[in-house]
This record gives C-alpha cells, sequence and structure tokens, in this order.
C-alpha cells in the first residue's frame, strides 16, 4: 500500500457540545499529520506494516504499543503462539503545545486477524513516549473517525475542492468543510455513517 501522508498547516477545530450547559468547546490542532503504514513484506497480501512481537528496534513512537503487548502475553505465559503486530494509520497531533498519537492496528495471533483497535500516546520529552493513562475528550473525535477510515480517504476530503475520483466525496465536501476552510469533524464522521455502504470500499473492515 502506497504510504499517504496529509499535512493540515491551518488550524482544524472541533466544536462540542457541553452535556451540562449552552457552551461550545473549541479544540484547536495546530498541526496534524496522519499516513498510512506502508507493507514492506512483499511475500504478504495484508495492508500495513507487520512487525514480530519480538521486534527489537521498533522506531520509538512505537514502543508503548510493542510493549504492552509483550507485558500482555508475558502475563498469559502461553508459548508457541506467533503474535505479531499490523500497524495500519497513524495520526500525529499537536494540542496546547503537546503532542500526540493515535494508531491504528491489528493483533494477529497464529495467522488469525483481530479487530481494529487504537492506542493512544503521548510525547513526554524528546525520544520518550507513553501510552495515555487517562481520558482525553479532545482526541475522541480522531479516534472514532480513525476507526472509521484511512489516510487516503480523509486526505481526499482535505485536499480535494470537489474534484475527487470519488464522486460521492464531492457531493460530502461542501457539508463537511465551512466557508473558511475549516474540517467540521464531527459532522465529517456522522456524515461517513450515514454514506458508509456508498463508501464501503474505502471504510476500514
Amino acid at each position: 500500500m502506497k504510504t499517504i501522508y496529509l499535512i493540515i498547516i491551518l488550524t482544524i477545530s472541533y466544536y462540542s457540545y457541553a452535556q451540562k450547559s449552552n457552551a461550545i468547546i473549541t479544540y484547536q490542532y495546530e498541526f496534524i499529520n496522519i499516513y498510512d503504514y506502508e507493507n514492506t513484506n512483499e511475500e504478504s497480501n495484508l495492508q500495513g506494516l507487520i512487525i514480530p512481537l519480538d521486534t527489537k528496534n521498533i522506531e520509538s513512537i512505537e514502543n508503548p504499543l510493542v510493549e504492552k503487548y509483550k507485558t500482555i502475553y508475558q502475563k498469559k505465559g502461553v508459548k508457541d503462539i506467533d503474535v505479531q503486530i499490523q500497524l495500519l494509520t497513524k495520526i500525529k497531533l499537536i494540542l496546547d503545545l503537546e503532542e500526540f498519537y493515535l494508531i491504528k492496528y491489528r493483533i494477529i495471533e497464529n495467522g488469525n486477524l483481530s479487530n481494529i483497535s487504537i492506542i493512544k500516546i503521548k510525547k513526554v520529552n524528546n525520544n520518550i513516549f507513553t501510552e495515555l493513562d487517562k481520558p482525553y475528550p479532545e482526541l475522541d473525535i480522531f479516534e472514532k473517525l480513525l476507526m472509521f477510515v484511512n489516510a487516503r480517504l480523509l486526505f481526499e476530503f482535505t485536499y480535494n475542492e470537489g474534484d475527487s475520483d470519488i464522486p460521492m466525496i464531492n457531493k460530502l465536501i461542501p457539508k463537511v468543510i465551512d466557508e473558511n476552510g475549516i474540517i467540521l469533524l464531527d459532522t465529517l464522521l456522522r456524515e461517513l455513517i450515514k454514506n458508509k455502504k456508498v463508501l464501503e470500499k474505502y471504510i476500514e473492515k
């Protein structure tokens, strides 16, 4: 699968209505980068990057994910299990000068694919990354979007001006991007769910 980079230089705002008031909470994401992991194994027809659980020289951003499942399988105490991680899509965003990552992945156990999961990671200093251990409402909308789509589909919404080769995207762009060019993330998610059947082959299974 071809790696796709999506960089949004302009601020994206996500408007969320507070449950107990009429106030509107606005989250502004100063920088966003999203891409699909590339399949580097010519013998595999699976999408994404497949890495063994015992990988040692893994990029530091993915370390919390690898260590998480190493711990899980060590606690299980089960031997002779072939475990791999299928890395699918990664989002990087900066919020209030803090750096966050969301990684979409599956676990492959003895050739069997798990359901899609997402891990949320925070950069705590130069090369140290850790899994978030508390809720971050600011990341919820990205987690929900990531469960549905890959970088390619989000790229279509961000960089097209009604000339996508996916007809439904052209119809949805006026609904999900306001007059200032800001992507309305909650509207985008709602429209993706609403048009799931039409966009089926572009939406994650």
